[in-house]
């Protein structure tokens, strides 16, 4: 093999001279500016506004707004703010004339009323917002309040689909949040980090306003069924279609002053305690509702409750504020209960302030509906809107003030020498007030002109109805207010015969039509007239004949004690009327000891008026007060809520076991001949003629302790209640074999009774032998002045 030749690498010889050099010097080449990153011009703006401060947007609903990010343009949220017409307008500039998505958010997260598709900036200085938010409270109506719920959803709905879904925290708090929820998915968890008071609505978009929205409230959350099948029927049931010209009119409504009633029930002078919040030195943070709460020995929730203007946010508390509190040694002074209604009665929409009234409890009596109590409450700028009215046996009551045992004052004008010339039956309503007090599931008129029947009604050939105007339930304001004394002289000179300058017979809608253009416009007391009746025609009586009767409302527990309640009988042209009345009180508290531990208040007020009907009944040899022969036997002082519906609407299940126990032992008849109950003695005792005579236990008094008082145990323990005879109102229940008549049902109310807190009042009529002993025109002013004072009723009736 032939060896390998390597090549050797050459040799290179360095070059025998220095390297080439430049003789310029080296300059650096100067930096090329971009103009890329220059901002650009601001040549452009977009508006919107929001219908209420800034202020008010912020505490009641707590979110930010932007307009979005696109390809040529970062977020934009830097809004200066400017005050209009109906509230704030906020304006944002921007280079680019480009559609934008204006987004609502809470912590960058979106809310449903962002659905925007996009909106068009203007150019700058146009100062126009085509879009535009309205906030509004949410509340529902109770009788003549409205007030805040603490449990449930609301729903806010454009064109049939769901923009968003609030859930109320409940706990004694109002204030909501949004949930995760859209139209297509509902999802009940919390979506926002934040609680609000208000809902913000659409105005307008696109320089229009928005019509088709609806807020809906319900107890529970709406069911996809539900949702994908609305109907304008559900939506009205449910809640209320926003009438957006409506709600910027409200805003304007002038306030509508209310009177104060604050009583005292210790004379003693009550000077405010206030803590100002200052730095926890130890902390150096502001001090808590707990460190606060310690120091006056009262638990932090009473603390928020006596300072309910941080029932929104209790963490916007901060050094320097004033919180009333209560210390533990001082003397407690105990405030009456006061159950005011507000200024303007409730409609759709309410500006805020005329919406709220003095209520004493935290709720409105019964239910878990937050009572709208104090001003602090509600900003003036945010409109409260109606969403429906709750119809729940709880909520069946209207209180008004107190005088002694009595509430409500009603009167009846009674004008029997009136005649009528139409087709009218009686009970017929010809005309009455658009509102009043809510009793049960129906409303009471303020006023209202109604057929009565005459006294000889049984009598065939004297069936002659006329017309009674009915005023009332009145508070004592109402009693001496202008546009009570305006409307009764209205009426007296509408009414009066002698006096009328008017043709007559008038029919009912002229005359209407006059006694409304004669009293103050926004009256109370104005009337409209019942379909059907605008025709029929009236002549008036003579006003010397006319006859005033007083109706009060009495608390039913007083009735068993109460001297007050015997005074009601001081008018009364036969004197033994009081005598017998004090004789039941002291008979049903002997009855009510029989059993120990002695009986409630309610059984002895309950065997008081059983014990007197029967006794009445026995002087006027009569059987039963619902007979024919009562009409021309007026009771001097009438209680309208028969035993039988007592048993059925104010005692309790406890009450009546005790009613069956006394019963027992009262009607048990010993062995042997000749032997009486304790009941019959006891009537015997009572009875003011001869003890020999014959004394009756009446079928009223039988029935009402014998198959009324088992029938009402039997609904005490569920038992079921069957309608028998619809027209004659018979029912029939488990376990009994006879039907009855039944005026009050388990669940109802009728407008006798009324309920206050854990009290109930019924309704007592002043009158006499033949309404001989009614309140005359003559006698009313004595009686308006002494009430006025605050004065026994009973001292005002003076008959002649």
């Amino acid at each position: 093999m032939a060896p390998i030749d390597i090549q050797k690498p050459k040799r290179w010889v360095r070059a025998n001279f220095e390297p080439v050099q430049d003789e310029i010097p080296y300059i650096p080449e100067l930096p090329y500016m971009d103009n890329v990153n220059e901002p650009p011009t601001l040549r452009f703006e977009y508006s919107f506004e929001v219908a209420c401060s800034n202020d008010s947007l912020h505490k009641n609903i707590g979110c930010s707004f932007i307009l979005a990010k696109t390809k040529k343009e970062n977020t934009l949220g830097r809004w200066t703010k400017r005050q209009t017409e109906h509230g704030t307008r906020y304006t944002v500039y921007t280079a680019f004339d480009e559609p934008k998505r204006l987004i609502a958010q809470v912590a960058s997260i979106s809310m449903g009323i962002s659905h925007i598709e996009s909106v068009n900036v203007k150019k700058i200085d146009t100062q126009v917002a085509d879009e535009g938010f309205i906030p509004i409270y949410p509340a529902v109506q109770l009788g003549e309040r409205l007030g805040f719920p603490t449990e449930g959803f609301y729903y806010h709905i454009h064109n049939n689909k769901l923009i968003q879904e609030y859930k109320l925290i409940g706990n004694q708090r109002w204030s909501f949040y949004a949930t995760r929820s859209m139209h297509h998915s509902l999802i009940p968890e919390r979506g926002c980090n934040i609680d609000q008071t208000a809902i913000l609505v659409f105005w307008k978009i696109g320089g229009k306003v928005v019509e088709n929205q609806y807020i809906i409230y319900l107890d529970k959350q709406i069911t996809r069924d539900k949702l994908d099948n609305l109907s304008k029927d559900w939506l009205h049931k449910h809640g209320v279609k926003l009438d957006i010209t409506a709600l910027l009119a409200i805003a304007k409504q002038p306030l509508t002053k209310q009177s104060k009633i604050v009583k005292l029930k210790d004379s003693a002078k009550f000077e405010s305690l206030n803590h100002i919040v200052a730095i926890d030195p130890e902390s150096g943070l502001r001090e808590t509702w707990i460190e606060i709460a310690k120091q006056y020995d009262i638990t932090p929730k009473e603390l928020l409750l006596l300072n309910p203007k941080y029932d929104k946010d209790p963490m916007s508390l901060a050094v320097g504020h004033s919180l009333h509190v209560t210390k533990q040694d001082q003397k407690k002074i105990e405030k009456e209960p006061v159950y005011l209604i507000p200024p303007k009665q409730p409609q759709v929409f309410n500006q805020p302030l005329n919406a709220v009234y003095e209520y004493t409890d935290y709720y409105i009596v019964n239910t878990s509906i937050k009572a709208i109590n104090n001003e602090c409450l509600v900003e003036k700028d945010i409109s409260i809107v109606n969403l429906k009215t709750i119809s729940d046996t709880t909520t069946k009551f209207t209180d008004v003030i107190q005088v002694n045992c009595a509430e409500k004052i009603g009167l009846e004008l009674e004008m029997p020498h009136s005649y009528l010339l139409g087709n009218v039956e009686i009970d017929d309503v010809l005309a009455k007030s658009k509102s009043g007090y809510q009793v049960g599931c129906k409303v009471i008129p303020y006023i209202e002109l109604q057929v009565e029947m005459s006294q000889s009604f049984f009598d065939d050939s004297k069936k002659t109805p006329f017309v009674e105007i009915v005023l009332g339930p009145l508070s004592k304001e109402d009693i001496t207010s202008k546009e009570l004394h305006e409307s009764l002289q209205t009426i007296r000179v509408l009414c009066n015969r002698p006096a009328v300058t008017t043709k007559y017979p008038i029919t009912i809608k002229e005359m209407i039509k006059q006694y409304n253009s004669s009293i103050t416009a926004d009256s109370k007391f104005k009337m409209i007239v019942s379909e059907g009746f605008e025709n029929i025609k009236i002549a008036p009586g003579i006003m010397d004949n006319f006859a005033m009767q007083t109706n009060i409302m009495v608390d039913f527990e007083a009735i068993g004690e109460s001297e007050y309640i015997t005074k009601l009988f001081e008018g009364c042209t036969q004197k033994i009327e009081q005598k017998q009345f004090q004789s039941s009180q002291k008979l049903a508290q002997k009855w009510a000891n029989i059993i120990q531990p002695s009986a409630s208040k309610r059984v002895v007020s309950f065997f008081t008026l059983l014990i007197y009907q029967t006794d009445f009944c026995n002087r006027h040899n009569i059987q039963n007060i619902v007979s024919s022969e009562i009409y021309s036997i007026s009771f001097p002082v009438f209680f309208r809520t028969s035993p039988e519906d007592i048993l059925f609407s104010i005692l309790s299940n406890d009450d009546i076991n005790d009613v069956a126990n006394i019963s027992e032992i009262i009607n048990t008849v010993p062995k042997g001949k000749g032997k009486k109950s304790q009941a019959k003695k006891e009537f015997e005792f009572i009875y003011p003629g001869d003890p020999t005579n014959k004394v009756i236990i009446t079928h009223n008094f039988k029935n009402v302790l014998g198959y009324k008082l088992d029938l009402r145990k039997l609904l005490g323990n569920n038992a079921r209640l069957k309608l028998i005879d619809e027209e004659e109102l018979k029912y029939k229940a488990e376990g009994l074999s006879e039907t009855f008549h039944l005026t009050m049902l388990w669940n109802d109310c009728r407008r006798d009774i009324m309920q206050k807190q854990k009290k109930f009042y019924i309704v007592v009529e002043i009158r006499d032998h033949k309404m001989k002993a009614s309140l005359q025109w003559s006698n009313y002013s004595h009686w308006e002045k002494i009430l006025a004072k605050g004065g026994q009723i009973g001292n005002v009736l003076t008959y002649k």
